[in-house]
């Protein structure tokens, strides 16, 4: 009988240590999937909201008359954009880089100077340059020269740079058309349209 109660505890304890391994494991398991989740996972709560500048300045790019972001067919589309806000290089007045990034690398887009000044309770947008660029391991290539000279072409450059480091928001292209009055746009075209009419 001693024999059976010691084959008995024996069976036991390995019964035991396997049941506790496997529930060790299984813990250890779950931890590592919670930690992979909490890591590597975007949580829509912790998504960083666009900056109404951006959507407000982009609204101008989509629905000025000068169409310098082309509205897709499919409104559902997404514009995937980027900013830096330059306030050293024009005195007393700040500056918008605005990059529309039109494939999912970066490597080739749209980039935007425009003034946003403020006019009682409106505030103006004023589109004064823009280019497209190709990012290549050679660096930035514009596919027309733009406009300035080569100061305001280093200046795009760096504009595209900085805001390669920041944050990159997606606006839906409809959401986009909503029109407030308390947002103007303008842009150096207009200018030139309005003295070639006179």
């Amino acid at each position: 009988m001693s024999t059976g109660g010691h084959t008995t505890s024996s069976a036991s304890r390995l019964a035991s240590s396997i049941f506790g391994t496997t529930r060790f494991n299984l813990m250890r398991q779950t931890l590592i999937l919670f930690l992979l989740v909490y890591y590597l996972i975007p949580n829509a709560s912790s998504q960083e909201k666009a900056p109404e500048l951006l959507r407000e300045a982009t609204h101008c790019l989509v629905t000025e008359k000068q169409g310098w972001l082309a509205m897709p067919k499919g409104k559902s589309t997404m514009f995937s954009m980027a900013y830096f806000v330059d306030r050293k290089s024009y005195p007393h007045e700040e500056v918008l880089y605005i990059v529309s990034y039109q494939t999912r690398d970066h490597s080739t887009g749209y980039v935007f100077t425009v003034f946003p000044t403020q006019k009682g309770s409106r505030r103006i947008f004023n589109v004064q340059n823009n280019a497209k660029f190709v990012i290549s391991s050679k660096g930035i290539d514009f596919v027309e020269a733009p406009l300035g000279g080569i100061w305001t072409q280093e200046h795009l450059e760096a504009g595209i740079r900085q805001a390669e480091r920041r944050p990159t928001y997606t606006f839906r292209a409809s959401d986009l058309l909503v029109s407030t009055p308390l947002i103007g746009c303008e842009s150096y075209a207009d200018n030139i349209q309005g003295q070639a009419i006179m």
